[in-house]
């Protein structure tokens, strides 16, 4: 129920056990005062509880505001971190295959040079037995 719709109920209720206590007061008890106490007695606290209950509906309705609020804020920064978090591993796995290929190449030009020492000293190897 929204805070208006407490409100209303709360009229009402204020008002029939106002009309109650007015008819029971203006009734003939036979000099039954007792009754009429009982009623005020009853209307008073009836009061007082409608007035406790509205101020815990107050809070609540604060409490649901503030955690909806803190909420938004948590999923608004742990997206802000995923999205973060995303880019980092983007640019690692980039920066790792620019790594790779770098090293293949390394690799092919230190393979190519082994080739050539080879041949280079088999070709030495040859002159010289020649």
């Amino acid at each position: 129920m929204t805070k208006c719709n407490l409100w209303v109920v709360n009229i009402f209720l204020f008002i029939g056990l106002l009309t109650s206590l007015t008819v029971t007061a203006n009734s003939d008890h036979g000099g039954d005062n007792e009754a009429s106490s009982d009623l005020q007695d009853l209307l008073h606290t009836s009061m007082m509880n409608i007035v406790s209950l509205n101020d815990l509906v107050t809070e609540l309705t604060q409490r649901i505001a503030q955690l909806t609020l803190s909420q938004a804020d948590l999923q608004a920064k742990s997206e802000k971190t995923i999205n973060k978090l995303q880019k980092e591993i983007e640019e690692l796995k980039l920066s790792l295959t620019e790594a790779d290929t770098k090293s293949n190449r390394k690799l092919n030009t230190t393979q190519l040079a082994i080739e050539e020492l080879k041949l280079s000293l088999t070709e030495a190897d040859t002159k010289s037995q020649t």
